[in-house]
């Protein structure tokens, strides 16, 4: 099996390079599923009598983006301390890392609220800070990722 480590690399390093790819994906996979999800829900949505309905595969996108959000979460966890607690003091990308903190906070908060807190009149709020808070983590991550680059 081929390593991932770099010449003069500890593995611990392989480790948390396995974790970030692994994120990453996760993230593009939440992204890409959410923002599929969204233009079955608003644009691709057929006017009934009973309101617009979404086309059938939008509830197997639902169904896989939450999938997907359970493992990002467990993969998260573990990136949490293989990344960000040794890089708490002094990280280059320290704001941009809380940043992503932050909105990952907001985004389990609104996931959990959707599914299980929010009526049908809070249901446009929970969902409104949900996909903005989702379509804005990937260029955060990007950003974080660039200025890394950078000094590291």
């Amino acid at each position: 099996m081929r390593s991932l480590d770099a010449p003069g690399s500890t593995p611990q390093d392989g480790r948390v390079r396995v974790w970030r790819v692994l994120l990453e994906w996760l993230v593009f996979g939440l992204t890409a599923s959410g923002a599929a999800w969204l233009v079955a829900k608003r644009l691709l949505a057929t006017p009934t009598e009973f309101g617009p309905v979404a086309p059938p595969w939008a509830a197997r996108v639902l169904a896989l983006h939450g999938g997907i959000a359970m493992l990002a979460l467990v993969v998260a966890g573990a990136w949490l301390q293989a990344h960000v607690a040794p890089r708490l003091c002094g990280s280059a990308g320290r704001n941009s890392g809380f940043l992503q903190l932050g909105l990952l906070i907001v985004l389990i908060s609104t996931g959990f609220g959707l599914y299980y807190v929010a009526g049908d009149s809070t249901r446009p709020v929970w969902s409104a800070v949900h996909w903005l808070s989702g379509l804005a983590l990937p260029v955060i991550l990007l950003i974080h990722r660039r200025l890394a680059a950078r000094h590291g």
